[in-house]
């Protein structure tokens, strides 16, 4: 685990992947219901698609944690962006249940709200991190 000096990013980022590894062990539950259960509708084919982008992002934070911040910095980039998105994209499609979403606001302990949403505000830290270092590093060459 290639880990950095700035002791706060480092503990952001391992705590951020802590909690979306229950993500993505939700998504791959969701995956495997979604093919025992397959309909062949356009709906369980989002929801398919939506469960397996939210898996790439899982990996960007990944490729962070294993390869810290001098390598594989484009597909890091690509995977945090492709996590982000597909959050925001579940909050707006029709016909999804949005209680879970919903239901951050009603949250009685503020522990459930920061459990909830860090993985999503690291990874917005880190786009923005790593794209100012890739537009830095394109500006020197």
């Amino acid at each position: 685990m290639r880990l950095t000096k700035n002791i706060l990013e480092d503990l952001a980022l391992v705590s951020a992947t802590f909690i979306a590894s229950g993500y993505f062990l939700l998504c791959l539950f969701g995956i495997g219901i979604s093919l025992y259960e397959f309909n062949y509708n356009f709906f369980q084919i989002l929801i398919m698609l939506f469960l397996l982008l939210g898996m790439l992002g899982y990996l960007g934070f990944l490729s962070l944690v294993f390869n810290g911040y001098e390598k594989k910095l484009k597909q890091s980039l690509i995977l945090l962006i492709i996590g982000v998105v597909i959050c925001f994209t579940a909050l707006i499609v029709p016909g999804l249940n949005r209680t879970e979403f919903i239901s951050i606001a009603s949250f009685g302990d503020f522990l459930e709200i920061v459990v909830a949403i860090w993985p999503i505000l690291v990874a917005i830290y880190f786009i923005i991190k790593i794209s100012k270092k890739l537009i830095q590093e394109k500006r020197k060459a």
